[in-house]
């Protein structure tokens, strides 16, 4: 297994980065320069990354990488993209695997 660029966030993390942020809104400041209603959507954000990555990683465990090459080479060759209606169904298949194999 390769060690990832970036260390994960927690969910933990980002929770205590939330109640900070929610404390600090309450008494309307900012949490360090920063305006607690782009922090929360910056946690929104790295929430989804996380998620990315994790479909990623779980997808890299069951790809050949002939397949990603194929891939690659279509979407060169053709520019041939997923729909959004396929890559939502790709998240979701990926999601029902990552669940079963826990």
């Amino acid at each position: 297994m390769t060690t990832p660029i970036v260390t994960s966030i927690t969910d933990e993390q980002l929770a205590e980065l939330e109640r900070t942020a929610f404390n600090a809104s309450l008494h309307e400041q900012d949490y360090v320069g920063v305006h607690t209603s782009r922090l929360e959507s910056l946690i929104a954000r790295l929430r989804e990354a996380e998620k990315n990555a994790a479909r990623w990683r779980c997808a890299r465990k069951i790809l050949e990488v002939r397949n990603i090459q194929e891939g690659m080479s279509s979407y060169i060759e053709y520019g041939m993209v997923g729909s959004e209606e396929y890559n939502l169904e790709l998240d979701q298949a990926i999601d029902a695997a990552m669940e079963q194999s826990k």
